[in-house]
């Protein structure tokens, strides 16, 4: 079926849409095109399961602030409304041409199941992109509230030109949040992709606040050509409570930034409410198919920080057997900087365990470079993981050891400041989906 050019003043809901679900149970749609719209294609309040396959939404929304777009669940904030609770599905479908948000959703209560999956062979069956070029924001937007709770799921789909954030998932108040974006790791046309070419900033998105709860899996995806950063995740600058808790993996992905890049590859950025202790646990390990993660900008190539002000966040990192290069397009000009991974401290308490990681300049004939640094600053607190050394050893001694450089480079290595050595299996690692 097809539903096609429907205009109506902004706000409508009967004018301007293509499909209107309000206390929907179960609808299911299958090869269908809905296109041009003044407000939404598809709108959702309190719908009880939903799926659509094989099918395609685009060009809808004309006014920016009003959640106008493709698909719009839910009104957010305290007196919103839910989108959808149960099982909800697209599958095989392509979703582009917002006027803002491609896909937003939006709860405050209730149990979402949300995936996003491909099962043909061909890459752009699954597509979240393309929004405006001038007032296009995120492609998927996730923000959950309240009590609401969710598990989104997103396999095999491609993410293109969404011109502020590809995706990105919010949990506050008492929210509790899971995440998976996966892909094949072994044949790349089976990978989820996130890429850049005409437009975008932000690759992925992650923050939690309040007591809420994300658990994230990243894995066997592609996220090229961002500016910022491919992947940025922490809580909300200031606002975490000792009941919240952020646990993020990052494995067997492959991420390339270009050389007018603004940030790191990988940002996390570590906060909580001031003076209140937060809970993160990272895991960032075996990012090294095909290059691993290639940054081709100034900036590191990722940087784990908790930096600000009174804030207490207890983080603990793992990142192993990691492969990064700092491209180098001038040739002995040295304009890059020595460090390609810093994992530094200034506010709470950080634990980390750094192990079996390549860092370094390329070409490979510059003559050294990329580097790793661990750094512990002002009143926090910083243990590393002694590997094959002892207790009483320092942690630049340990560091080196335990990030041995390829054969072909020097790559440099420091741990400054007062970092503690701790046993093995002391620095915690995140949930699992």
């Amino acid at each position: 079926g097809v539903v096609r050019r429907k205009a109506g003043p902004d706000g409508s809901t009967t004018q301007g849409v293509g499909l209107f679900m309000s206390g929907t149970k179960n609808p299911s749609l299958r090869w269908m095109e809905f296109s041009g719209f003044q407000n939404a294609a598809l709108v959702g309040r309190n719908v009880a399961g939903f799926s659509i396959a094989d099918s395609s939404i685009l060009d809808a929304g004309t006014s920016v602030g009003l959640r106008e777009g493709p698909v719009v669940f839910g009104v957010p904030g305290p007196a919103g409304v839910n989108g959808a609770t149960g099982n909800v599905v697209f599958r095989n479908t392509s979703i582009t041409g917002g006027v803002e948000d491609n896909v937003m959703f939006f709860n405050q209560s209730g149990a979402l199941d949300l995936v996003f999956d491909r099962t043909t062979p061909t890459p752009g069956d699954c597509t979240i992109g393309s929004n405006s070029a001038t007032t296009g924001g995120r492609g998927l937007m996730v923000q959950m509230e309240g009590t609401a709770t969710a598990a989104v799921t997103i396999a095999q789909c491609r993410f293109r030109n969404n011109r502020t954030t590809a995706l990105q998932v919010t949990a506050s108040d008492d929210a509790d949040v899971s995440l998976l974006v996966t892909g094949s790791p072994t044949d790349t046309s089976q990978t989820s992709e996130f890429i850049h070419s005409q437009q975008g900033d932000t690759g992925i998105l992650l923050t939690n606040a309040g007591n809420a709860d994300l658990t994230a899996t990243i894995e066997n995806s592609y996220l090229v050509g961002f500016p910022a950063a491919a992947i940025r995740f922490g809580q909300a600058t200031g606002n975490a409570s000792d009941q919240s808790a952020l646990h993020v993996r990052l494995v067997h992905n492959y991420i390339e930034t270009p050389s007018y890049a603004t940030e790191a590859s990988v940002v996390a950025r570590l906060s909580s409410t001031v003076g209140v202790t937060s809970v993160s646990r990272l895991l960032i390990a075996d990012n090294i198919g095909t290059g691993g993660i290639i940054q081709s900008g100034l900036p590191p190539t990722v940087v784990v920080s908790a930096q600000d002000a009174g804030t207490l966040p207890l983080v603990d990192v793992t990142y192993e057997n990691n492969h990064t290069d700092m491209n180098e397009s001038a040739v002995g000009s040295g304009v890059r900087g020595p460090v390609g991974v810093v994992i530094q401290a200034s506010a709470g308490s950080l634990c980390a365990n750094v192990k079996s990681n390549i860092s370094h300049w390329y070409p490979l004939v510059e003559p050294q470079g990329g580097g790793i640094r661990i750094e512990q600053a002002g009143s926090a607190t910083m243990a590393l993981e002694r590997g094959q050394g002892q207790l009483t050893d320092p942690a630049s001694s340990i560091l080196s050891a335990a990030n041995p450089p390829p054969s072909t480079t020097t790559m440099v290595t420091e741990a400054l400041g007062n970092i503690a050595i701790v046993e093995n299996g002391t620095c915690l690692l995140p949930l699992e989906q």
